[in-house]
């Protein structure tokens, strides 16, 4: 918070950060830790100044470099980059950086998840949701908040749903054949979702983390909502 609260007060006292760069040659770096800029970059907070991939491969000599440069100056120093009042030439405030491409979404939100408490960054669930509705797909709230959907009689009902790989556990049945459980989420929920063996074949074509399109029944088991599978498809290309 202290940190945070210091970037504010500079900002406010002497204007808008224009590069890393700038924010490190500006800031208290007794208040203002290395690892908290590590932190801001991955939550996206420097954004303006470059793709976190690129950011965080040059921050830290940034940080380095502009916390050698004050101590330097404030001991009267002179390094090879300054001018004589000590401030530094614009010719070498802004480093290059690296051609590196950006990191998925999937590692943005898990920074953020680590850092925030919560993710930031839309995933890819939030940004297909209104075209599953508009083609008649079941969000996964809807399904376990639906009275007939938790009725032992009123179970089965067809469902269409869409949803990204959390988990999946494959089981031998006593008659020697196999089963396998999945755990999918869209943007709403969470919900099981049950391969039987003649379904089977599908569970060695996904891992966790990919996304599958699911047609099946619901089913009440011991008052929660899970799926039945009939087709499963994998979906590669969204």
């Amino acid at each position: 918070i202290k940190a945070i609260q210091s970037l504010v007060d500079e900002r406010n006292a002497n204007g808008k950060f224009t590069s890393l760069d700038n924010l490190c040659e500006r800031i208290d770096h007794k208040i203002v830790s290395k690892g908290s800029v590590e932190a801001l970059i991955k939550v996206g907070a420097m954004q303006e100044f470059g793709k976190r991939a690129q950011l965080l491969q040059v921050y830290e000599d940034i940080y380095v470099r502009c916390q050698k440069s004050k101590i330097n100056a404030a001991g009267g120093f002179i390094d090879m980059f300054s001018s004589a009042d000590g401030e530094k030439s614009a010719l070498h405030n802004i480093t290059k950086l690296p051609a590196l491409p950006e990191v998925d979404d999937a590692q943005k939100r898990e920074w953020e998840k680590a850092i925030l408490g919560i993710s930031i960054t839309p995933s890819l669930m939030n940004k297909l949701t209104p075209y599953l509705q508009s083609k008649n797909y079941k969000m996964l709230h809807e399904i376990k908040e639906d009275p007939a959907s938790t009725s032992a009689q009123n179970s089965k009902i067809p469902v269409k749903i869409f949803g990204e790989v959390l988990r999946k556990n494959v089981i031998t049945t006593k008659k020697g054949d196999e089963m396998c459980f999945v755990e999918i989420a869209d943007a709403t929920d969470k919900i099981n979702v049950t391969l039987f063996p003649r379904n089977f074949a599908k569970c060695d074509e996904f891992e966790v983390g990919e996304f599958l399109n699911v047609k099946g029944k619901t089913q009440d088991r011991n008052g929660e909502v899970q799926i039945l599978a009939d087709e499963v498809k994998v979906v590669k290309d969204y």
